[in-house]
């Protein structure tokens, strides 16, 4: 049995692959763009911050969908919603 440490390529190796089958890799279109992904050292984020689900973001995000007339009563410009 060896000791030897992985070097970097096989550690950011195991990162990549970490990620790319996490629920955050896996998101489609809201996937970061690998360059994205790498030059914001992202490969150095917590693993749970990977394996959080999309029904785990704010309830109120508007993506893909109209806005109620609640939602628009709320809406701020500068911010989104309230």
């Amino acid at each position: 049995m060896s000791d030897k440490q992985p070097t970097p390529f096989d550690w950011l190796l195991g990162r990549v692959k970490a990620f790319a089958t996490s629920p955050a890799g896996q998101a489609g279109k809201f996937t970061p763009h690998p360059a994205t992904w790498f030059n914001g050292g992202r490969y150095e984020d917590d693993d749970a911050e990977w394996a959080r689900d999309e029904k785990d973001e704010k309830p109120e995000r508007i993506i893909g969908r109209i806005a109620t007339p609640e939602e628009l009563k709320r809406w701020n410009p500068l911010t989104g919603l309230d």
